[in-house]
């Protein structure tokens, strides 16, 4: 029993288990400009904006999304009002969004086969 005070740090792998996209699938997920179609649809974003954050992901060979906008968020795309942190943040929303299924997260369906 932990005694301390104690923070987990977990990775994206962390959530497969429930369904969700490890830290490589979910950077494939953001990579593909048809993920933010419906964002794009609305007028949230604008196509090239969102072309060119996938295609800056998919050319910036970091692996860890989480430096990529660390490192690349503050730049603004084409000329436009958005920055790769807010495309990129939407994007991973949107990513994680797809996993509609909240049963997963309160019953895991391979821990339930040995009771």
């Amino acid at each position: 029993m932990i005694k301390n005070e104690t923070v987990l740090v977990l990775g994206a792998g962390a959530s497969m288990p429930y369904g969700y996209p490890s830290g490589h699938g979910l950077r494939k997920m953001l990579m593909d400009p048809s993920l933010f179609n419906n964002a794009i649809a609305k007028r949230w974003f604008d196509s090239t904006e969102v072309n060119t954050f996938c295609r800056t992901l998919m050319l910036s060979a970091m692996t860890s999304i989480d430096a990529f906008l660390a490192r690349r968020g503050a730049e603004v795309l084409n000329g436009g009002n958005n920055t790769i942190a807010s495309i990129g943040k939407y994007g991973i929303a949107l990513a994680l969004r797809q996993n509609k299924s909240l049963d997963t997260l309160f019953h895991n369906p391979k821990l339930s086969d040995r009771e």
